[in-house]
């Protein structure tokens, strides 16, 4: 049997607008400087279905490529949840939650290490 795993929420301050923010995170089909990457596979406009590449460190100087795909739904501008499809996260319930706090944003998301209130 398969158990949930549920992650505390952890906060990130961001000092920039809150569509601004929605719209950097929500930039899928890029190239990240380290190599890792996003596509978008299928657009129903605030649905998306996106192929991530993502370099994780491992021991010593080493890294691994993950690869997932990722169902998104955009709730703008303040939400975006990611539910897995296939790889290593197929079982992932996420989500960015996007709060207005004077010029700071506070973003959600426990998995890729920045903050997180996961859905799982």
């Amino acid at each position: 049997m398969i158990r949930p795993i549920r992650l505390k929420p952890v906060e990130l301050h961001i000092r920039a607008d809150r569509r601004l923010a929605f719209q950097f995170l929500t930039a899928f089909g890029a190239r990240q400087g380290d190599g890792g990457s996003s596509t978008v596979l299928k657009d129903e406009g605030d649905r998306k279905l996106v192929e991530f590449h993502s370099v994780i460190p491992t021991l010593g100087s080493k890294q691994k490529t993950y690869r997932t795909v990722e169902k998104i739904t955009l709730h703008e501008p303040d939400e975006i949840r990611f539910e897995g499809v296939e790889g290593p996260l197929d079982l992932l319930r996420d989500r960015f939650l996007l709060r207005e706090r004077g010029a700071e944003v506070g973003r959600s998301d426990p998995r890729r290490r920045f903050v997180g209130e996961p859905l799982v």
